[in-house]
C-alpha cells in the first residue's frame, strides 16, 4: 500500500534534490570554492534528521508524518547522495 506515502516523498525530494540545487547556486553566489562549497551542497542533500521527530512528538506536529519522512528520506538517501558526491568530485 502507498497510502501515506505522497507527503514524505514529496518531503524527501524537496530534502534530498531540490536541497543541492539550490545550494549549489548559493554557494557560488557566496564565493565559496573547493571544499566549502562541496560540503556545503552535500549537507543540502542530507537525509531528514531524527530531531526533526523529537520536535515533531513534543509539540504533536504530525508525527507520523515526520517519521514516514525521516525513513523515507534515509533510504532514498543512499542512491541520492551516491549521485551527488559522483558529480562534485
Amino acid at each position: 500500500r502507498l497510502d501515506g506515502v505522497a507527503e514524505p516523498l514529496a518531503s524527501s525530494v524537496n530534502r534530498l534534490v531540490l536541497g543541492p540545487l539550490v545550494a549549489w547556486p548559493l554557494a557560488a553566489a557566496l564565493g565559496l570554492s573547493g571544499v566549502a562549497s562541496r560540503t556545503s551542497i552535500m549537507l543540502a542533500g542530507m537525509p531528514t534528521a531524527v530531531m526533526s521527530t523529537i520536535l515533531a512528538i513534543e509539540l504533536d506536529a504530525k508525527p507520523e508524518l515526520v517519521v514516514r519522512t525521516v525513513i523515507l528520506s534515509t533510504l532514498l538517501s543512499i542512491a541520492s547522495l551516491t549521485v551527488l558526491i559522483a558529480i562534485l568530485r
